[in-house]
């Protein structure tokens, strides 16, 4: 059977180890790392309910990030006021060009 798993989601790399599985930044795009959210790593599941914010400078908060963004306020909204209990997995990314988007 072949595994499926995603090795890459934008700037973050897939890393397995015996007890623990996420996707870390890789180092290869540190250049680029500012256009995307400060997140070091993002865990590969989550027992919470999973949203995936994407978009392009509007959504990444242009302007207002890292004080403000989008995906943390949505993130916010939906646990305090919406009675959830989810995680915003913020992929928003500044600087995109039309064939990125």
């Amino acid at each position: 059977m072949q595994d499926t798993t995603v090795q890459k989601i934008g700037i973050w790399n897939r890393v397995s180890g015996n007890d623990h599985e996420y996707y870390a930044r890789d180092n290869a795009f540190r250049n680029e790392w500012h256009f995307w959210a400060d997140i070091n790593k993002i865990a590969a599941s989550s027992d919470r309910y999973r949203i995936v914010f994407m978009g392009e400078s509007v959504a990444r908060g242009y302007f207002y990030d890292p004080f403000y963004n989008c995906g943390t306020t949505l993130e916010k909204m939906l646990n305090d006021g919406g009675g959830m209990d989810a995680e915003v997995i913020d992929l928003a990314r500044t600087n995109h060009d039309l064939a990125e988007v």
